[in-house]
């Protein structure tokens, strides 16, 4: 049964089952603080359940949770929803390498009492390592507009990669429908409500195997609604 701990690591997935056992392992030889993993899935014989399943990972705190919504947005909302612990984390399903930092992260967040850390990969030079150089430019222009034009604390506003408190998700109604623009919007209502953020360097790895969720021409109407919001608290806080 899913109790509350330290932190809840919701990871959406869509046939993750090439990649998802890394992820994992590097979680459990890394992150010494208590934990769930919520694997938030579409789809009964998606092979991410299986290949979990069938691994020699420690599995008790691991849960699977059946996207009550749809896409990538709803299996994150139902993952926080059925969420207890102090802090969330939406973690992306082949991320096995800023999963080495979880732990340096998490004890960043009991030190300054923050209620959002942001990993963000515009902090050092050199953490982009790879990806398609036109997706690489979009997020470095919008990113860097946010953050020196308005109030975003991080260069890396648009990361659905991200940590939020129990009160952040318990005190924000989510507008958003689609894709991963939860995460901007978590961000810039907590920056209204006066909640603390940080930041923690972070790299940006393409993913070598399986395809990407991401889709940056059907969400981008999305995006700019919260784009446009960040310039709307600068000008009338």
């Amino acid at each position: 049964m899913l109790s509350k701990k330290k932190l809840d690591i919701i990871i959406p997935v869509f046939n993750e089952g090439d990649i998802i056992i890394d992820t994992l392992k590097s979680i459990q030889d890394n992150f010494l603080y208590k934990y769930n993993v919520l694997i938030c899935y579409d789809f009964d014989n998606d092979n991410t359940l299986s290949k979990i399943k069938q691994s020699r990972l420690f599995l008790d705190n691991i849960f699977f949770i059946k996207n009550n919504y749809k896409g990538a947005h709803g299996a994150v909302m139902s993952g926080i929803k059925k969420s207890k612990s102090d802090h969330v984390l939406v973690l992306p399903a082949d991320d096995d390498y800023n999963t080495v930092n979880l732990n340096y992260m998490y004890k960043k967040i009991e030190e300054e009492n923050l209620d959002v850390l942001c990993p963000d990969r515009f902090i050092n030079r050199n953490s982009i390592k790879s990806g398609p150089f036109f997706k690489f430019l979009i997020a470095k222009i919008v990113n860097f507009s946010l953050y020196y034009l308005t109030d975003v604390p991080t260069k890396d506003a648009t990361n659905g990669f991200r940590f939020f408190s129990r009160r952040v998700v318990q005190s924000i109604k989510i507008e958003s429908k689609i894709g991963f623009t939860y995460s901007i919007e978590y961000l810039l209502k907590s920056i209204e409500k006066g909640y603390k953020i940080g930041k923690f360097p972070a790299i940006w790895i393409e993913r070598k195997k399986g395809k990407s969720r991401f889709k940056i021409l059907t969400w981008s109407l999305d995006y700019l609604r919260w784009y446009f919001y960040a310039f709307k608290l600068k000008l009338f806080k």
